[in-house]
């Protein structure tokens, strides 16, 4: 027997409908809202290469989670809505790079304090 956790892991975190057993997650569309934090920031460190933005990568974990609103606002109330991120989802997001450090994907970088580097490549 040869274990391989890392495999394991990446498929649990690409295709969550697997070990969850849900039908929210169903299907290869790729990143939905539907899919837990976790995947969602896994799936969009996936897209970037060595060394990835905290800011870009929280950006796009917010308009993955978030979508757009359609009722009408005032320039004035969407600018301050788009300076200012959702505190749940910030949070939510802290919580997905904390796990996705603490799996060995990512780990801070010495020279770039905004960035964290890329520790795993391909699939699988």
């Amino acid at each position: 027997l040869n274990a391989s956790p890392r495999v394991a892991i990446q498929l649990a975190l690409q295709q969550p409908q697997h070990v969850l057993q849900c039908d929210c997650c169903d299907g290869n569309e790729g990143v939905r809202s539907s899919l837990p934090s976790v995947s969602i920031a896994y799936h969009l460190h996936t897209e970037c290469g060595r060394l990835v933005n905290l800011y870009d990568w929280l950006q796009a974990f917010i308009s993955v989670s978030k979508p757009s609103e359609a009722p009408k606002q005032s320039r004035r109330a969407k600018r301050a809505k788009s300076e200012e991120p959702n505190e749940v989802l910030h949070a939510a997001f802290i919580q997905s790079v904390a796990e996705l450090q603490l799996l060995g994907f990512i780990r801070r970088t010495q020279r770039k304090t905004d960035h964290v580097k890329r520790l795993t490549w391909g699939k699988f």
